[in-house]
């Protein structure tokens, strides 16, 4: 029988498997369209950016990033921070991807931080008030 190793625990799995997908540690091998870690970055960040994704901490994280943002367009991801149960590190990472994803939009800086807006709600370049869309 064919196998293939899982790159995050390294267990052998049969390959007729489909989805792919580890026994042992549940990796199936989806991904967002984009990298979630920096090719650059150590081995030891790329395997936990592999395990909030297979968690789903990512996607539940983002939807609580989100639900804010449009529960409160234009803030910082320091409001956001205090307001939900997220760390900072994790709410600047969400949102990064939440504006990867077309959801989120920036607009101009307040406090030293970009403000964020939902794409429903756009900010105008020139005032940076909300024209809703």
């Amino acid at each position: 029988m064919d196998t293939f190793g899982c790159p995050d625990c390294g267990r052998s799995n049969p390959i007729n498997r489909t989805p792919r997908m580890c026994r042992a540690c549940g990796w199936s091998g989806e991904r967002p369209g984009y990298d979630i870690a920096r090719s650059s970055d150590p081995e030891t960040s790329k395997a936990a950016a592999e395990r909030v994704t297979r968690s789903g901490a990512r996607q539940s994280q983002k939807a609580i990033v989100l639900a804010d943002v449009q529960a409160h367009p234009g803030t910082i991801y320091g409001e956001i921070a205090e307001r939900t149960p997220l760390t900072e590190h994790q709410v600047g990472r969400r949102l990064s991807e939440l504006v990867r994803d077309g959801s989120v939009v920036r607009g101009a800086a307040r406090d030293g931080q970009q403000t964020n807006w939902p794409v429903e709600a756009e900010p105008d370049d020139a005032t940076g008030q909300v024209s809703l869309l």
